[in-house]
């Protein structure tokens, strides 16, 4: 909840949807050694359904190819189930879960990059 945002937009990792206006979902990655790490993928429940985090998901995976990345990963808090099957269903493996300050777990999750 500490991410700043406006770091993130400046330094060409926030990346939005947005209809005429209005926000429907949002993306922030970066590039890293190894792969490209998604910190935030978010659509607004109103534009679910429309496809739109796959679009997002075709970006970065876009990115990293680009950038000569094999994979996507990524982290959430362990207790958010659904967010778990969602990002398994989108073809995410779990690689790890760990103790994060403030008491909860983390899963780490990566996807390969399709050949």
């Amino acid at each position: 909840m500490d991410d700043d945002q406006q770091a993130r937009l400046d330094n060409g990792e926030l990346f939005v949807i947005d209809d005429g206006g209005t926000l429907l979902a949002v993306l922030t990655m970066t590039v890293q050694p190894e792969a490209v790490h998604i910190f935030n993928l978010a659509v607004h429940p109103d534009a679910q359904g429309r496809g739109l985090l796959r679009q997002l998901l075709g970006f970065a995976e876009s990115t990293a190819r680009r950038e000569g990345k094999s994979r996507l990963t990524l982290y959430t808090n362990a207790a958010m189930t659904r967010n778990r099957a969602i990002y398994a269903h989108l073809g995410f493996i779990e690689t790890g879960e760990h103790d994060a300050p403030g008491g909860y777990r983390i899963v780490f999750m990566e996807r390969p990059l399709s050949v």
